[in-house]
């Protein structure tokens, strides 16, 4: 199904690229496959090229944005979710972020130290996580509870023309929560105080980014209840966004 949403193919050519993915398939098993897709209206054939339906296509993302979230929450209302591991929450904490951070002008951010990208396995979709405003012109604002050095070189690599970043050690907030603000719908991660100060401690005492990743990825490795919770409140909105946004243009 990737294979043709990008591009029109015969079934022989969809088998050599499955073979050469390393997928053990047939070329039976490919014409079978391909034959249900068109009996379903997904695909269409015309002489030997197979292509996605444009129509199921378009059918499909339409109820994809229709459909509805478990934080679709009213006025008041919050929900937690639980996790054992740093990754767990990383991945749902961006799968929430991804359905939401479109919808408004601005995206708040706080985050105690950013850590974030140290989650082993993580780098790569942090980086692309806060490119996604510049590439989109979309704007949000992150705001970091620690101006070490550390501090200031994560600055550098996340901050660029539609993301803001400041560093400060003397906020009003709770050094265990990262927090997010999406119009009216607050979204916080929280974590155990004796990993905070671990982690509070790596950014203090690391000499460089080499060695801050290293005691990181050791921290950030381990198993650890952590939790993710979601409120839909615009008073505390207003405010949240009102003590993140003055230290930003």
């Amino acid at each position: 199904m990737q294979e043709l949403a990008r591009n029109d193919f015969s079934a022989d050519t969809l088998w050599k690229l499955y073979s050469k993915l390393g997928k053990q398939v047939t070329i039976q098993a490919v014409y079978r496959d391909l034959r249900k897709l068109a009996e379903d209206g997904i695909v269409l054939k015309h002489k030997e090229l197979y292509s996605l339906n444009n129509i199921w296509k378009t059918k499909t993302v339409a109820l994809l944005k229709q459909a509805n979230t478990p934080w679709d929450l009213e006025e008041g209302e919050s929900i937690t979710y639980s996790f054992k591991s740093f990754s767990q929450l990383d991945q749902y904490w961006k799968h929430i972020q991804e359905d939401v951070k479109e919808s408004v002008d601005v995206v708040y951010y706080f985050v105690p130290h950013q850590f974030w990208p140290f989650v082993p396995g993580s780098m790569e979709s942090e980086r692309e996580f806060y490119k996604w405003y510049e590439d989109n012109k979309k704007k949000a604002v992150l705001l970091l509870g620690g101006n070490t050095e550390s501090d200031k070189q994560m600055k550098k690599m996340f901050a660029n023309k539609f993301v803001q970043v400041h560093t400060s050690d003397d906020l009003p907030f709770r050094m265990t929560d990262s927090v997010s603000v999406n119009g009216d719908l607050i979204i916080r991660t929280r974590l155990p105080f004796g990993v905070t100060n671990k982690i509070h401690r790596a950014f203090v005492d690391a000499k460089s980014i080499k060695e801050l990743a290293e005691e990181l990825t050791q921290i950030l490795s381990k198993k650890i209840p952590t939790k993710i919770i979601i409120e839909m409140n615009a008073k505390k909105a207003e405010k949240l966004k009102a003590q993140i946004g003055k230290y930003f243009y």
